[in-house]
Parts: C-alpha cells; structure tokens; sequence
C-alpha cells in the first residue's frame, strides 16, 4: 500500500466515524425530546384544572423556553390542549 491509499483509507475511517458520531447525537436527542415531552404530559395530565408554562417549568426544574418546542408537540399531536396561557391534559374538558 502506499502513503496515499494509506491516507484515503484513514480519511474514510474518520469520514465514517463523524458519520456514526452524528448519528450518536442525533438519536441521544431524540430520546431527550421523547423524555422531556413524556415528562411534561406527565406533569400536566397531573393538573386537570391547567396550569401555565413556568408553572410546569417550575415542576420540572427548567425553564420555560427549554419546553416551547415540546408543548409545540404535544399540542400539534393532540396530547394537551391551550386556553389562554394554561395547558391540559386532553382528556380534560
């Protein structure tokens, strides 16, 4: 072998490590979404009557701005619903 197919061959190992390192990334943060939103319905099917954004935020020790995208979700999917600036479960009417 020589230097150069030395080299093309070391590149393409660390062309197919980033490859799996960024798949890594991308499957660690879908399960941290999937486990935020679960704890967010959680928390929220917890409060029949609703309750606001900081209010879940508070309950799970974050701020709101780190659940905007999992309400999103969770309102898009049919999980919770909004009136005003409180959430519920669904199941709630």
């Amino acid at each position: 072998m020589t230097t150069k197919t030395l080299s093309k061959t070391k590149d393409e190992r660390a062309h197919s490590q980033s490859l799996t390192d960024s798949r890594l990334r991308q499957n660690l943060a879908r399960e941290r979404k999937r486990y935020v939103e679960e704890k967010l319905l959680a928390t929220i099917s917890k409060h029949p009557d609703g309750m606001t954004l900081a209010e879940a935020a508070g309950s799970l020790g974050t701020v709101p701005v780190a659940l905007a995208w999992a309400t999103r979700s969770l309102l898009k999917r049919g999980k919770i619903r909004k009136k005003e600036m409180l959430y519920f479960p669904a199941s709630a009417k």
